[in-house]
């Protein structure tokens, strides 16, 4: 997911603009939110390419359903190739 602060390279490098890139999440859409029976903010565990993140959920309408959206870009954070299959947990 791209953001205005965060996903453009340079913006990772300038320090008033770095303060405004948002910390890691993973997204998901409100029916699957409530089919793994999660809340905005409760934490996950996201096991891809055989390491585990520990991520707060967000809510974003307009994801396709089972679908899960991470920040691009994000300055010492990339999960790399995409797409690819992810296992995800409540922590």
């Amino acid at each position: 997911i791209h953001h205005i602060f965060g996903s453009d390279e340079l913006s990772n490098f300038s320090k008033p603009l770095s303060g405004l890139s948002p910390a890691p999440y993973l997204a998901l859409n409100n029916e699957d939110l409530n089919e793994l029976g999660l809340t905005n903010s409760d934490k996950v565990i996201l096991t891809i390419n055989n390491k585990e993140f520990e991520l707060p959920v967000q809510l974003k309408t307009g994801l396709p359903s089972k679908t899960v959206g991470l920040p691009y870009g994000l300055k010492d954070w990339a999960i790399n190739p995409f797409p690819t299959t992810c296992l995800l947990r409540k922590k």
